[in-house]
């Protein structure tokens, strides 16, 4: 009997640890979650009146026009490279030792709408805003690498930075892609400098950079090389094609990114039952940033920043390329963020402190005396207009 209540005593004090284990662990998801919600405060600090006016642009234009372009054939741009620094995505990552650099290749895409009509296009042989034919010009005049104000959020092609640039009888190819940071452009140019050569390389940032990333993925893998990111790649020819392991772990991330993305509404609040909303916060991802961030902490330019300035230096060094970088401000109406003139000023003292010969385009004078009609009338991306300003004065640098 004695050795029955002894084993039931041992049976019930394992149970309890267990269950003291699960409920810190259950605390540290809501606490993770919210995290995600005061970082989103402090990143965004989106003032009132901007927020209600996408809130009824989305509801009263955006639904119906992304409901329009599926029924013609476009897609939702999911497989960002931010996506594949999501586990379990990760895993894929691992097993096929690469990370994409786009999203996919050859296919119908909506972008956004900010008050210009949705923003759609096909996207090239590799992923990108381009004319697929442009990958076979003999000369490139420069590549364009950043984030959303690269990949041309929310204009059409004719509105764009490399739309304009265009016009002025230029090849220019796109490399941006809404949701890039400087650890993707780092790996970017490492990965496209060589394979296309152009004379030009115009690198576009943001206060939305303003990111460590030590602990990214894409930084695990850095530098990403041609050789095994393009089909048979040959230094002297042109890539045709990204290679069979990408291709592969595109097909296999899509049916997980298909179920744990999800469409956010501009209220913030997911589609899908919450059980799936709550998933990526089982991972506590936000704990694990803020954990990083004070483990490296860093008083000066951001180690990710401080690496594409880096990276592109030495790969315009070695394939003579002239290293452009252009700052494009937020708008403080739409984005206000306060950490930006730090930002701003870090990463002049820097680029000024390693005496390269580099560009440096500051947009903040010139696009602030456009005021509100340097952005979008109903967004925070860049207006026809503001793009216009910006392409004009890269085009005088070149």
């Amino acid at each position: 009997m004695n050795s029955i209540n002894k084993d039931n005593s041992k049976f019930l004090k394992v149970f309890g640890y267990l269950l003291i284990f699960l409920l810190l662990y259950l605390f540290l998801v809501l606490g993770d979650f919210i995290l995600s919600r005061y970082i989103h405060i402090l990143s965004s600090e989106i003032n009132p009146e901007a927020l209600e006016i996408e809130k009824m642009r989305y509801e009263n234009q955006d639904l119906r026009m992304i409901k329009d372009a599926k029924k013609n054939g476009y897609k939702s741009i999911t497989l960002t490279p931010e996506v594949f620094e999501t586990p379990p995505i990760t895993n894929l990552v691992n097993k096929y030792q690469i990370l994409p650099l786009a999203p996919m290749p050859y296919t119908k895409y909506y972008l956004c709408n900010e008050g210009y009509g949705m923003a759609t296009y096909l996207s090239d042989r590799f992923g990108f805003r381009n004319k697929d034919a442009l990958w076979d010009e003999t000369t490139i005049d420069a590549i364009l690498i950043g984030d959303s104000f690269t990949h041309g959020a929310c204009v059409e092609d004719k509105d764009t930075i490399s739309g304009i640039m265009h016009s002025k009888n230029l090849n220019i190819i796109n490399l941006g892609t809404w949701g890039n940071g400087p650890i993707h452009y780092s790996n970017i140019i490492s990965n496209f400098i060589e394979p296309i050569k152009p004379k030009t390389v115009i690198l576009i940032i943001g206060p939305n950079d303003n990111l460590n990333e030590k602990n990214n993925i894409y930084n695990k893998y850095f530098p990403q090389k041609p050789k095994k990111y393009f089909d048979n790649y040959n230094k002297q020819i042109r890539p045709k094609a990204i290679s069979t392991d990408l291709n592969l772990l595109y097909s296999e991330a899509l049916p997980y990114v298909e179920e744990l993305t999800k469409e956010i509404k501009q209220k913030g609040i997911f589609e899908g039952n919450i059980l799936k909303r709550a998933y990526k916060y089982l991972f506590l991802p936000n704990t694990i940033k803020i954990i990083h961030s004070f483990i490296q902490m860093e008083f000066s330019i951001p180690y990710s920043s401080k690496l594409m300035i880096d990276t592109l230096i030495s790969e315009c060094k070695v394939y003579f390329c002239k290293p452009i970088i252009v700052y494009i401000p937020t708008s403080d109406f739409w984005r206000p963020d306060s950490r930006s003139k730090k930002y701003l000023s870090n990463i002049n003292d820097y680029i000024d402190s390693i005496n390269e010969n580099i560009i440096f385009i500051d947009l903040s004078q010139e696009i602030s005396k456009l005021g509100r009609k340097g952005y979008s009338i109903k967004g925070p991306h860049l207006s026809p207009e503001g793009y216009r300003l910006a392409s004009e004065l890269i085009y005088k640098n070149m």
